[in-house]
Parts: structure tokens; C-alpha cells; sequence
């Protein structure tokens, strides 16, 4: 008989898992709603192309990074953890494509 504990751990490790595909599509979506291709983003980051990119695609950013992105992009700091808060919107500026 597994344990209540064996049975909630693939329970977890889903729901992070989804967390951080979440994260990381509100990640994508707010660089290129505010107008930045993923090389500007990264060099207003003072970050590796190649780093920055792998925080829109496969793990999320560092915690200390966020408050710098979400004042770049014009964000709200819940909205990106949680995505229950206002969605950003173009600021005017045509959408970023994602070839940077």
C-alpha cells in the first residue's frame, strides 16, 4: 500500500512542473509585449543571449532577476508568478517577434 506521502510526490512535481511552464510563457509574452526581441531583453539583463533565452523556454529566471524584468517589461511582479492579475498589453510598440 503506498503511503499518502509516495502519492503526493508525482502530484507535486507536476504542479511545479506546470508552474514553470506558466512561468516561463508569462515570461515570453510580457518581453514581447513590451517590444523586446530576446536580444534586447538579454542586454537590458546584462545576460548571455543564449541565458536569457532559456528563461522563456525551459527554466524560469532567478528570483533575483525578476524585479529587473518586471520593471523593464512594465509588469506586475504577481501577474508573473501567478497570472492572476492584469495581463500586459502592447504599450504601443509593435509585438517582438521571437527570432531575436
Amino acid at each position: 500500500m503506498l503511503t499518502q506521502r509516495a502519492t503526493a510526490a508525482p502530484v507535486m512535481a507536476r504542479a511545479a512542473s506546470e508552474f514553470q511552464s506558466q512561468f516561463c510563457a508569462r515570461t515570453r509574452l510580457a518581453r514581447r509585449q513590451a517590444g523586446h526581441t530576446i536580444e534586447s531583453m538579454a542586454t537590458a539583463l546584462v545576460i548571455l543571449k543564449t541565458t536569457y533565452a532559456k528563461y522563456e523556454y525551459r527554466t524560469p529566471m532567478p528570483h533575483h532577476m525578476v524585479e529587473r524584468f518586471c520593471l523593464i517589461a512594465q509588469v506586475d511582479i504577481d501577474w508573473l508568478y501567478t497570472g492572476t492579475t492584469r495581463a500586459p498589453r502592447s504599450r504601443g510598440r509593435p509585438v517582438a517577434p521571437d527570432a531575436a
